[in-house]
This record gives structure tokens, sequence and C-alpha cells, in this order.
């Protein structure tokens, strides 16, 4: 089996009930309520099929109806995970519950001298997107960390669970070397017209 108890997956976004793919399992119209969604795998049948905790383990599951997760997103988040910035500051996450104010909707970030960054604080808008992009580049996330047990965890967690994947920067030199030959730039223009 591919997934193993503990693991998190995306539910695929074009799940529909009586789906014709998994016609072994089925798929019942409450677990529509689930595309998209990350989900934690909580038991395994030796049959193949899943059952997930975010449904109170109600429904089976089939491996095909999930994918990995290769995106990570701001709601993806959850208390006790470490995130690290572009700047290479690292902050506890803490979510809703944990929170005086017990807003779910709420994320805070707290770094090691305790102090935070809030999201959706008071009416003013979120400092990270969904993306989790922030005004300031220097703290777009770039490493999400898996859960920490103590707060100086924070500080040497390793092997991230999540990095976002950006654009390498090379110089036309660089990219050369690279291919092992030269290249020339032409305008976007020249390109369409001599295909």
């Amino acid at each position: 089996m591919k997934y193993k108890v503990g693991d998190k997956v995306r539910v695929l976004s074009d799940l529909v009930k009586d789906d014709p793919r998994f016609r072994d399992v089925g798929v019942e119209e409450e677990m529509e309520a689930f595309r998209g969604k990350k989900v934690t795998i909580s038991h395994l049948y030796k049959t193949g099929e899943y059952l997930i905790s975010e449904d109170g383990e109600e429904y089976l599951w089939a491996e095909d109806m999930f994918s990995e997760i290769t995106e990570f997103e701001l709601d993806d988040l959850e208390t006790r995970m470490v995130v690290e910035t572009r700047d290479k500051c690292r902050y506890l996450v803490l979510r809703g519950r944990y929170l005086v104010l017990r807003d779910k909707e709420k994320i805070h970030f707290m770094n090691a001298n305790g102090n935070t960054c809030i999201r959706n604080s008071q009416g003013f808008g979120p400092l990270y997107d969904e993306n989790m992009k922030n005004g300031n580049p220097d703290k777009d996330i770039l490493k999400v960390f898996p859960k920490v047990d103590t707060f100086e965890e924070v500080k040497t967690v390793n092997d991230p669970i999540w990095e976002r994947k950006e654009p390498k920067k090379m110089t036309l030199t660089e990219i050369c070397n690279e291919l092992g030959y030269d290249i020339e730039i032409i305008p976007e223009c020249e390109a369409v017209n001599e295909e």
C-alpha cells in the first residue's frame, strides 16, 4: 500500500458521488465535502482500503482517491509545525484553539523571542496569502517542518515536509555552460514566427 497511518494526503478535487473510477469502493455524497482537502490516513485494511480521521472513519477510501501533497497552503499549517522564511528565521505555528481568542482562522507564527506575526488580526488583511507569501519577500515561507514537542526543537528540527520550488536564477553564460552549447536570446514575437 502506498500510504501508511499518519500520512497526510489530498483528496482528489474532482471526486464525485458514484464516481465510475471507484466502483469497487464507491463514493458517497458526503465524501464530496473532502474534495481537494488535506486529510490524515487513520487506518488501512489488508484489502487496500483506507479510513481517514477527518470523516470520523465513517467511509472507505480507495488509494487512487488520494494524491500526495506537493503544494502546501497556509490552511495546511497545523499547531506545532515549524516554518522557515526566506531570511532563515524559524517560527512555531499556533492555530485557533491554542490562542486566547480561539478563532480558528487566526494563525500566529512565534519566533524564538516570543514575538508573533498574526494573520487576520482585528480586521487587518492577512499577513500571509494562501500560498504562504508575505508582502515582504524576506518573510515568504520557504520550508515547513513537522510538528515539534518543545520550543527548543524549533531551532533544530530538520527534514522539511515541504519546500517552496523557486525558479533557479542563472546568467546567460551559466545557461550556456549548463546546456553545453551557446544560445541567443530572441524576443517572443520572433520565436513565434520561427515555428
